[in-house]
């Protein structure tokens, strides 16, 4: 079996649909789906964006775990998951890059994972990291014959959306990261315990001088208000406007990246 986490069910909708998905579980923001890509049994968890949303995802599924994996679906019925035919956890989605190498539609591979939370505890403590070497170094071989721009990088999980180049460098500079996320380090966090291979693979939607509309900081995009809100934001600026035809483009190209990475990893797993 592989667990897939993403953010966003558009992130990966395209995967869930070639993988015939269907919702086993809700539970607050979490979405658990199943389905199965070339008879690999894939479990795909929607955990919402954010600290909050991915540790309560990753904790779900930590608990699963631990109680050897019974749960119950919609319909009722008990599952499990057998903690030993779990061969990796995939965390996937769309990312910011805070490099100028990195463009929109790049695969990247992360072979370390920063927490940006806590900057006074960074300074007296050092930096929280994970390392993800051991599935990063793979992974990069493996598609590199099947993809034309793959890189490994190290990405800094941030607790609030980057909109500006200005917050992008800043992060660079600061972290030594090249790309952002606002989930990854959370979901690691509550199931590095487990010791089953973990994969970070992103694809870049926003490049470094790309800005996104900083109403996008106000909007939980799991919540069904979300896209009276954008349309709000955009009708207030015709600056906004442009942003957002450029911002769906760049999703839509990075996230057809994204599923032609999975796919590939896992027919090659």
């Amino acid at each position: 079996m592989i667990i897939i986490f993403s953010a966003l069910k558009i992130e990966i909708s395209g995967f869930l649909k070639d993988i015939k998905a269907s919702i086993l579980k809700k539970s607050g923001r979490t979405e658990i789906y199943a389905g199965s890509y070339k008879s690999k049994k894939i479990l795909a968890v929607i955990s919402g964006t954010g600290k909050n949303n991915a540790t309560a995802a990753a904790d779900m599924l930590a608990n699963i775990i631990n109680r050897k994996g019974s749960y119950c679906d919609l319909s009722i019925r008990c599952r499990k998951i057998n903690l030993e035919k779990i061969e990796k956890i995939f965390i996937a989605g769309v990312s910011g890059a805070l490099t100028e190498n990195s463009k929109s539609g790049d695969i990247i591979i992360c072979n370390k994972v920063i927490d940006s939370s806590n900057p006074e505890q960074e300074r007296k403590r050092g930096k929280r990291f994970f390392s993800l070497d051991s599935t990063s170094n793979e992974t990069v071989s493996m598609l590199e014959s099947c993809y034309c721009r793959v890189f490994k990088m190290t990405a800094v999980t941030s607790l609030n959306l980057l909109c500006t180049n200005k917050e992008k460098e800043y992060f660079n500079k600061n972290y030594g990261a090249q790309i952002v996320d606002m989930e990854s380090f959370w979901i690691i966090k509550s199931l590095i315990k487990f010791k089953i291979p973990i994969l970070c693979i992103r694809a870049i939607s926003d490049e470094l001088y790309d800005e996104l509309p900083h109403f996008f900081k106000d909007i939980d995009f799991k919540d069904c208000l979300s896209f009276l809100k954008i349309i709000f934001g955009i009708l207030k600026s015709l600056r906004d406007t442009k942003k957002m035809i450029h911002v769906i483009k760049n999703f839509n190209k990075s996230r057809k990246s994204l599923k032609t990475a999975i796919e590939y990893v896992l027919s090659k797993t």
